[in-house]
């Protein structure tokens, strides 16, 4: 399916954030340029906008693009590519649950946007947590749903009705943008991450609701 919709993928997550997925990917890697890691696994790196903002703003010794989609990762290839910040990143396609990487590979992972979209998630923080050096650094950046109020109830019909018609019409795939906002509420109701983050043995420092709580961030760290 991303393969599918890889080429009017990051129009369509500005349009339809309205700008504000700048935002919430600043304050990610805010936290991740916290520790000054010298290696980082963008893991579901889609096409390479996470790397990207961190690169704009700190540039560690060795970076590593993850994703399970070829399309995403060409994209994401060519968008570093042209910004010369190929020469220390690598592009590695993989699933989450099967990281192909040796035990404390990595000082901070990233993961923007991609969890609720893992097949496994206990599974996938279990790599997580093995691919992490000691003290390193989860960041995870994913939608929320607001709980209460007017906007809660705003956010459910743009959600529910204008995401899908108009994320459809643009890409012109209807069934990628009936699943976005379908797989969005399904992953806020069962919030399974906080558990499968403990059951890793990784520690939550920090759940930062951003826009209203329409995203979360969630900081974990491996002691």
């Amino acid at each position: 399916m991303f393969d599918g919709i890889a080429r009017q993928y990051d129009a369509l997550n500005h349009i339809l954030s309205l700008g504000l997925d700048y935002r919430w990917r600043r304050a990610a890697i805010r936290q991740v340029v916290a520790i000054r890691p010298q290696s980082v696994l963008d893991l579901a790196a889609g096409t390479g906008d996470m790397s990207l903002t961190l690169l704009k703003r700190y540039k560690p010794t060795r970076l590593c693009c993850a994703d399970l989609s070829p399309e995403m990762l060409a994209r994401g290839k060519r968008k570093l590519t042209r910004r010369h910040y190929d020469s220390f990143t690598q592009f590695v396609e993989c699933s989450a649950e099967a990281l192909p990487f040796p035990e404390a590979e990595f000082q901070a992972v990233m993961i923007g946007f991609g969890v609720r979209n893992f097949a496994d998630i206990p599974q996938a923080m279990r790599e997580v947590a093995r691919v992490l050096t000691e003290h390193g650094r989860l960041v995870v950046l994913e939608f929320s749903m607001p709980k209460r109020g007017i906007f809660a109830l705003l956010y459910r019909f743009y959600l529910r009705i204008l995401l899908p018609l108009f994320g459809g019409l643009i890409s012109g795939s209807f069934k990628a943008y009936r699943y976005l906002p379908s797989s969005m509420e399904r992953y806020a109701r069962e919030s399974p991450l906080p558990v499968a983050i403990k059951a890793a043995g990784l520690h939550t420092i920090a759940t930062v609701p951003l826009s209203g709580g329409a995203v979360l961030l969630t900081v974990a760290e491996k002691r």
